[in-house]
């Protein structure tokens, strides 16, 4: 698939996952979606290209407008293109505390909380943002 089609992929199906985000209830994206229990998946040496390119063309929407807290859409996006050509990958939300909440007592709990959704194939997050450092709270699949 050639890189224009992609980005217009990449695109719209991100409007559609933004929407969806901003107006359906967290509790009913993750009952769609489902829990993971099952083993690790991984990818096949000959999906790397592939996954490689529809992780940029998302990833890039990011670069081009001002939307910032957009991890969710992007999951949903990757996870959605990924589906469309029979790729199976993780979305994982993640949860950390940034800063020292002990240091400022009287600010509120949700001033250093952090939460992020990343997509994973395998032990392997398609973009280096640092899952690590968030305690994972859920996986679907």
């Amino acid at each position: 698939m050639n890189r224009l089609a992609l980005s217009i992929e990449a695109v719209a199906a991100f409007c559609v996952a933004l929407v969806f985000h901003k107006a359906v209830p967290f509790r009913t994206v993750a009952r769609i979606m489902g829990w993971s229990a099952g083993p690790l998946r991984q990818s096949r040496p000959e999906q790397d290209q592939q996954i490689a390119d529809i992780a940029r063309a998302v990833y890039s929407i990011r670069d081009y407008t001002k939307i910032r807290e957009c991890c969710l859409a992007e999951a949903m996006t990757i996870k959605w293109m990924l589906s469309r050509r029979n790729i199976e990958a993780d979305i994982y939300f993640g949860m950390r505390i940034k800063g020292s909440a002990l240091a400022h007592p009287r600010s509120e709990v949700f001033d250093h909380v952090q939460a992020h959704a990343w997509v994973q194939i395998g032990d392997t997050p398609l973009k280096d943002n640092g899952p690590f450092r968030y305690v994972v709270l859920g996986c679907y699949h």
